[in-house]
């Protein structure tokens, strides 16, 4: 890095005219050169993508951040790319750009436009359409103006209205060959063509320059011109002055030139970066040597987040993002990049052991301590100044040194100490030095007079030590000496007393560092961090209460800064954990990602300069953390909507943040929806975080999530509104939330006028059904009260029919015709009928149980009555009873029917006929009923056919009537010759029906 200082001299040219100062240009360069000075190759913090990063082609020669903060990049032959700060998305010819050879980006809201060697692209919703009218033609640069589009086809310059592509107009009046347009702050259009400057706003100007022009920019009332090989100019009302030679480019092909603030950003072929300050005109050149990819330089772009990024000529894209970190290594000065000890005199000398061995001393200039000037060349780790200013360094098996301003002194196995591998130093309040060896405990140094020491040695052997190796020693503000062991744990010595054990309570006994401050101890180990309370009268280690996660427990370093904050060194970078007593508040991780390439820390390589910047060793150089430098980050992530899906289609109108969305109405039911977000936020592009909700269903945001994908699925009925905000690494988040709103339909039954119908149909349903049960009910009520009476008047017909069967004249007759036969002596025959007598009474008595009877004993029954009747009227009459059905047994009928009939038949027919009488009975029987036919010879009916009917007839009929609910049942006529016929209907009873 160059850095110029106060030199104000110009070649001034006046247009048309030029004035040469050659003789006294060079005398004041050459002056100017010789106040600079070099520092040493100070490495700065560039981040480098290629090829190998997934950048298409190593020639960017243009640069542009979009509306969302994504860096669209130019590159000659393999399209363009845009770049979120961890993927390139490239698009090519394929994807139907118009070329792949890039000149030129502009944006404007959502749309992108990209000239090519081959025509105008633009693209806009995840679409490129390229503009028929500059089909085939270079188009060299490409502007938006208060809404007007100004584009370079060819060497002309043409406009339109963003919004009417195809309505395109040829600038009259402008220059010809025309190499680039600017914008200026206040909407003026400059732009350049071979050697002349134009300006155009309500008019147009034009201006002569006498070199060839290769780049403009117009910004903060300045306007600066790079020439192709002769330098810088800065345009002054109508004269230009020269500004290269005080950079030393003014024979230089300056291709970019780009103004942000007060700095001038100036991109060279040969000598890289420049950063011109305009108020001071001090300056920095960045080239290969500091990290920049590359010392050809086309193009430079500051983001929003204040890194630059730099386009070069075959290398790729460089990304400076200032200096948090500065990097020493063998590239400026240091003899090896393992770091293993640092430290600052009081001087602000830096101190450095290397694995180059000897010590690096590091101020002004770089110098060196090894065996060429009295020192070792041995790894030197440890270092520590002492407050009488001594500097003691420690080697690695070479004992150590004590270096004063005037003497070095070496101390050795030979002459003390009891190991020659030192690992640490610290010193207790009355100036005495203690030193941590390796395998051979502790050594304590007492200065006895200005140049000699006295050594008392301390070790496992004397059962003082816990062990002999120790990696670290540390004093508190007690006096009281702490040291670390690796593999057998802590131990202390208070007074003149050693501690016998190692301290209870640590998480892990396999320790690496020590820290410590006026509270608390800090004990660092492969399994994370021990806290011992100073001021407690109880020594005990307890774990450190950090809510966070380390990047990783395996420590290797702890460094208190000045802030109290503690830093934590591991294979994996740093841990900065802010502390409140026992408690960490907030943790901040540093790795490449922010500036600390070294990644992997050493141990207990570490300090605290006068400037309050602390300072690290890792295996891959030093490292200083600039505390001024340091800022935090305050600028949100911009965010758009990678893609939105309603079901499996993507809606990509709705990719871009600005675009307007009106409201989506997604279906009832199958309704899924997802979400696919990025914010970009390039201090730190992989700590993006993520909160989001869905209005209309959820209450909160989501606790911060590097996931940037939600999707939901049956969604209820109803409004939602889906919001989504980015954080960046230290929690700030974006201004204003993503959105997307929709509706989830209604289904018509939910809606009010639906349920209000639906409720009416459901409440008349149940009306109805109310109406119709109750009718139910009162039917059946009806039926079972009608069915009552009609049991009613079955049993009492039942009764009067078993009354009526129980005849008293014929019971009368027939137990007086058994007694006549008793009384004659007939004893045996009075026997029989007593028998036929008993059975039909029994018969009777068991009909009467029963509604129904078997056919077969109805005929038994009715053989048996007849039989009786014709005993007590001493054989005046025959019957017959005829039943052609094989099934008589299985058939049932209601019982106590047939009888009346058959008596009145008897009675009122046969034993009034002329000779002997006659009854015959038929029983038919059909699919659902059995007619019995009962025939008389009787004189049949008379004209007064009461005479031929009796009470139970009566009854009868009315029981058939009931049971069967037909009219006629009974039919009664006379017969042609003579007697009368009855037809009795009887219903068959099924074996499960009732009557």
């Amino acid at each position: 890095m160059e850095l110029g200082h106060g030199f104000h001299y110009f070649r001034i040219l006046v247009k048309n005219t030029s004035i040469s100062f050659v003789l006294i240009k060079k005398f004041l360069s050459a002056v100017f050169l010789l106040l600079t000075f070099l520092s040493y190759g100070q490495k700065f913090q560039f981040t480098n993508y290629s090829l190998l990063q997934g950048l298409p082609q190593s020639q960017v020669y243009c640069l542009h951040e979009d509306v969302d903060g994504f860096i669209w990049m130019g590159t000659r032959g393999g399209g363009v790319t845009r770049f979120d700060g961890i993927t390139f998305q490239t698009f090519t010819t394929k994807d139907s750009l118009a070329g792949n050879y890039i000149n030129a980006i502009e944006s404007y809201d959502d749309k992108i436009w990209v000239a090519t060697n081959s025509g105008l692209s633009m693209y806009s919703s995840k679409q490129w359409t390229s503009i028929p009218f500059f089909t085939g033609k270079a188009i060299q640069d490409v502007l938006i103006v208060d809404e007007v589009l100004w584009a370079v086809a060819e060497g002309e310059l043409y406009f339109t209205s963003p919004y009417k592509p195809l309505l395109l107009e040829k600038a009259v009046g402008f220059p010809s060959n025309i190499k680039s347009i600017q914008k200026s702050d206040n909407g003026v259009l400059w732009g350049i063509a071979s050697s002349e400057v134009f300006y155009y706003k309500d008019g147009l100007e034009i201006l002569n320059v006498d070199y060839p022009l290769e780049c403009i920019s117009s910004q903060n009332n300045q306007v600066w011109l790079g020439t192709h090989g002769h330098g810088l100019f800065k345009k002054d009302a109508s004269n230009f002055m020269e500004y290269g030679h005080l950079m030393g480019i003014e024979n230089e092909i300056i291709y970019n030139v780009y103004q942000a603030g007060e700095d001038l950003w100036i991109s060279t072929l040969q000598k890289g970066l420049f950063q011109f300050n305009t108020l001071d005109s001090s300056f920095s050149n960045f080239k290969e040597i500091n990290g920049l990819a590359n010392n050809h330089v086309r193009v430079s772009l500051k983001d929003s987040w204040g890194n630059l990024w730099v386009g070069t000529g075959g290398s790729g894209v460089s990304k400076y993002s200032g200096q948090t970190f500065e990097k020493w290594f063998t590239s400026n000065g240091l003899k090896g990049n393992y770091i293993y000890a640092v430290c600052e005199d009081f001087k602000a000398t830096k101190w450095i052991g290397t694995s180059g061995g000897g010590v690096t001393l590091i101020d002004s200039n770089v110098r060196y301590l090894n065996g060429e000037n009295g020192f070792l060349n041995n790894k030197t780790k440890a270092i520590f100044q002492a407050h009488d200013s001594a500097i003691w360094l420690g080697t690695d098996g070479g004992g150590l040194t004590v270096v004063t301003d005037d003497t070095i002194r070496k101390f050795n196995t030979k002459n003390g100490l009891q190991s020659d591998w030192i690992k640490s130093f610290t010193e207790d309040s009355e100036g005495n030095i203690w030193v941590a060896t390796y395998g051979g405990g502790i050594s304590q140094f007492t200065k006895t007079t200005d140049s000699t020491y006295s050594i008392q040695n301390y070790s496992k052997r004397k059962r003082e030590l816990i062990s002999d190796h120790i990696i670290d020693i540390a004093v508190d503000w007690k006096g009281r000496v702490w040291y670390a062991a690796p593999g057998k744990g802590l131990g202390f010595k208070d007074g003149n007393t050693f501690s016998r054990s190692t301290v209870k309570g640590l998480n892990r006994e396999n320790l690496r560092s020590l820290e410590i401050d006026s509270n608390y101890l800090y004990v660092a180990s492969t399994k994370g961090i021990n806290i011992i309370d100073l001021h407690s009268d109880s020594i005990y280690a307890q774990e450190l209460d950090n809510p966070y996660q380390l990047a990783s427990e395996n420590i290797y370093a702890l460094q208190l800064d000045l802030d109290g904050n503690l830093w934590v060194g591991t294979e994996k970078g740093l841990d900065r954990l802010k502390l409140d007593e026992k408690r960490v508040l907030e943790i901040e991780h540093f790795d490449a990602s922010n500036g600390f390439t070294g990644v992997e820390t050493t141990s207990n390589a570490s300090m605290v300069d006068k400037d309050e910047n602390i300072w690290f060793g890792s295996i891959d150089g030093l490292f200083k953390y600039n505390k001024q430098d340091a800022n935090e980050n305050t600028v949100p992530p911009k965010t758009s909507w990678t893609e939105i899906k309603i079901g499996k289609q993507t809606v990509a109108k709705l990719t871009q943040t600005h675009l307007q969305i009106d409201p989506w109405l997604l279906p009832f039911g199958n309704n899924r929806i997802s979400f696919d977000f990025k914010g970009v936020s390039h201090s730190a592009p992989g700590k993006v975080t993520y909160i989001w909700k869905l209005d209309g269903r959820d209450d909160q945001f989501t606790e911060p999530t590097q996931n940037h994908f939600v999707e939901y699925g049956s969604l209820p009925p109803g409004d939602y509104n889906f919001l989504v905000y980015a954080l960046n690494e230290n929690g700030i988040s974006s201004t204003k939330p993503l959105s997307f709103a929709f509706t989830v339909a209604t289904p018509f039954w939910m809606f009010p006028s639906f349920i209000i119908l639906a409720s009416a149909i459901v409440l008349l349903v149940f009306y109805l059904i109310y109406r119709n049960r109750i009718k139910v009910i009162q039917r059946k009520s009806k039926e079972r009260e009608e069915k009552l009476k009609l049991e009613n008047s079955l049993i009492s017909l039942e009764q009067k029919a078993l009354q009526l069967q129980m005849n008293p004249h014929f019971i009368f007759h027939t137990l007086n015709s058994i007694q006549e036969l008793v009384a004659t002596k007939e004893e045996k025959t009075a026997r029989q009928y007593l028998t036929k007598f008993s059975k039909l009474m029994r018969q009777i008595l068991d009909g009467s149980r029963t509604n129904t009877i078997a056919l077969s004993e109805e005929i038994k029954m009715l053989e048996n009555y007849l039989t009786l009747e014709k005993f007590s009227h001493e054989d005046r009459f025959d019957f017959e009873i005829i039943c052609e059905s094989e099934e008589f047994e299985f058939i049932s009928i209601p019982s106590m029917i047939i009888q009346p009939f058959v008596e009145n038949a008897l009675i009122h027919g046969a034993l009034k006929a002329e000779g002997v009488g006659k009854v015959s009975i038929e029983f038919r029987v059909f699919e659902k009923e059995v007619q019995c036919v009962i025939v008389d010879n009787g004189p049949g009916l008379g004209e007064n056919t009461s005479d031929h009917k009796s009470s139970a007839i009566e009854i009868t009929k009315e029981r058939l009537r009931m049971l069967s609910g037909k009219e006629n049942s009974v039919e009664i006529k006379n017969r042609k010759m003579n007697g009368v016929e009855v037809i009795v209907h009887l219903p068959i009873i099924e074996e499960n029906e009732t009557v």
